[in-house]
């Protein structure tokens, strides 16, 4: 008898699952990061990517992204981010922990945005660390 409930509910909720897909859309995402190459400890590079993503969105990188894009909502401009992003790499044997300043945008069209917004970030990263470098 429980065997029967449970083939309901899955069959019932297939359905559902199908149509939440169909009505969202799939997701796509674009993500790059840069590496903190300044500072000695991890949590020098954690400070430096926090002043990093600071100096980025001070400098205006959403303006500039609703510039270039203007089509993009306001819904879809809350899916650009950018963050810290700490990482452990193993290399023959060695591990090392390191810190990268991270760029992610979340869209529902195939060919969408994504990848020139994520670019455009990156960029707008680097030239904030090349900037640290010289003072």
């Amino acid at each position: 008898m429980k065997y029967i409930h449970i083939k309901k509910l899955v069959l019932l909720s297939v359905p559902v699952f199908m149509l939440f897909i169909i009505a969202c859309g799939p997701i796509f995402q674009e993500y790059d990061n840069v590496e903190v190459t300044q500072g000695k400890s991890l949590d020098e590079k954690k400070i430096i990517a926090e002043r990093l993503i600071g100096q980025v969105r001070d400098n205006g990188i959403l303006n500039m992204v609703k510039e270039r894009f203007p089509d993009l909502t306001e819904t879809e401009l809350y899916q650009f981010q950018i963050f810290t992003h700490i990482a452990t790499v193993t290399m023959n044997d060695q591990s090392r922990s390191t810190v990268y300043v991270a760029c992610s945008f979340h869209y529902n069209k195939p060919f969408g945005p994504g990848k020139s917004i994520v670019a455009l970030c990156k960029q707008q990263v680097e030239a904030a660390m090349k900037q640290q470098d010289h003072k």
